[in-house]
């Protein structure tokens, strides 16, 4: 996952301007609910300023009055230089830290809806299963000899590569992801896809 790649200051999230209102504030609830205990991390840059009816400081009221937070915001419209938005985007970058996602505590930093959770179990089936398969194969190799164990081991690995492959078209297939790009599930859907090869690819490593 990027976000394990360096520290972070500030996670800037772009949210197009909206003439109604009440959705732009839907989608800045929407990831500050999702992020759960890393919410204050968020930065929301809202564009299309010149094509809305309201003024910035108006939804800033809004947001405050509804969710009892001031989130960090920015505005941009179609005038505004790269420029002078890069430097707004910078003071709003504060102290750096060290944000850490794995499968054990990914469930605690996000709030998962009902479907994410639903996943969340699904692939900790998979998991399961995968783990079983490789802990019932590590007990028959302790009567290998030694000459043939690399060989073995070798051949093991690359089967189990295959079989990989395999459980991640299956559970893609059976739980209607489509995975294609540009559509609004993709993200999430490509989301379970990684968390599911990572988790399998860290069981394969154990051999």
């Amino acid at each position: 996952m990027a976000i394990n790649h360096a520290d972070v200051s500030k996670l800037l999230v772009v949210v197009k301007g909206d003439k109604q209102i009440e959705n732009v504030l839907d989608k800045i609830n929407k990831f500050q609910i999702n992020f759960g205990r890393w919410s204050e991390m968020l930065a929301f840059c809202i564009t299309h300023m010149d094509q809305v009816p309201w003024p910035k400081e108006y939804l800033e009221n809004v947001i405050e009055e509804e969710t009892d937070t001031k989130p960090s915001l920015i505005f941009t419209d179609k005038d505004k230089s790269g420029d002078l938005l890069l430097d707004e985007v910078l003071l709003l970058c504060g102290e750096k830290k060290k944000l850490k996602v794995t499968e054990r505590n990914f469930s605690t930093v996000f709030t998962l809806k009902d479907d994410s959770a639903k996943m969340e179990k699904l692939i900790s089936r998979e998991v399961v299963r995968f783990e079983e398969f490789v802990k019932q194969w590590d007990k028959q190799r302790k009567g290998f000899n030694m000459e043939s164990d690399q060989a073995l081991l070798f051949e093991f690995y690359s089967f189990m590569q295959s079989e990989m492959k395999i459980v991640l078209e299956q559970f893609a297939t059976q739980n209607g992801l489509k995975l294609i790009h540009g559509t609004d599930n993709y993200g999430m859907e490509d989301g379970y896809m990684i968390n599911l090869s990572n988790q399998l690819k860290a069981t394969l490593k154990g051999v």
